[in-house]
C-alpha cells in the first residue's frame, strides 16, 4: 500500500487575532508616547514631567511586550487542516485528530469553526476564514469520492 500524500493544505487564518493584538499594542504604545510628548511642551512642574514620563515610558513598554508576547502565541500556534487520501489530519494547538474517510461523515462551518462529524462525535477546528464555503465544499466532495471508491487525485498505483 502506497503510504498517504497531502491533496490540499489549509493553515489556520490567523488575521484576525493578529489585528486584534497589534491594534491594542499599537494604542498603548502611542498613548505612552503622547502622554511624554505633552507633559514635555506643557509647562508643568519637574515632579510632574517626571511622572509623566514614567507613566509614558511604562505604557511604551508593556505596548511593546504586549505586541511580543501576542505574536509569538499566535505564530507559534502551527494549526492546519490537511486533506489526505487516507483522511483527513487536524492540527490545532499542539493536538492533533486524525479522521479516516470512512469515519467521516459531514463538514460544516458555523460560528467561526469547522465542524468535522464522524462516529467519534462532532470536532470543531476553530478558524476565521472569510470564505470557508470552498474549503468545506472540497473536503465534502473528497469524503465522497472515497466512500464510492474513486480516486482521490490523479495518481493511481
Amino acid at each position: 500500500m502506497n503510504p498517504p500524500f497531502v491533496l490540499a493544505f489549509f493553515r489556520r487564518n490567523a488575521v484576525a487575532p493578529m489585528k486584534r493584538v497589534l491594534g491594542v499594542a499599537t494604542s498603548i504604545l502611542a498613548i505612552g508616547s503622547l502622554v511624554v510628548i505633552v507633559s514635555f511642551l506643557t509647562h508643568q512642574s519637574q515632579d510632574t514631567k517626571i511622572a509623566a514620563a514614567i507613566v509614558g515610558f511604562a505604557c511604551t513598554a508593556c505596548g511593546a511586550l504586549i505586541a511580543i508576547v501576542g505574536m509569538h502565541v499566535l505564530l507559534r500556534d502551527e494549526s492546519y487542516i490537511a486533506a489526505r487520501t487516507d483522511g483527513v489530519m487536524l492540527s490545532s494547538r499542539g493536538r492533533e485528530h486524525f479522521i479516516a474517510w470512512d469515519h467521516l461523515h459531514n463538514v460544516r462551518y458555523e460560528l467561526r469553526m469547522f465542524v468535522f462529524e464522524c462516529e467519534a462525535g462532532e470536532i470543531a477546528f476553530e478558524d476565521e476564514t472569510p470564505n470557508p464555503t470552498p474549503i468545506v465544499k472540497m473536503i465534502n466532495q473528497l469524503r465522497l469520492r472515497a466512500h464510492m471508491g474513486l480516486p482521490l487525485s490523479g495518481r493511481h498505483g
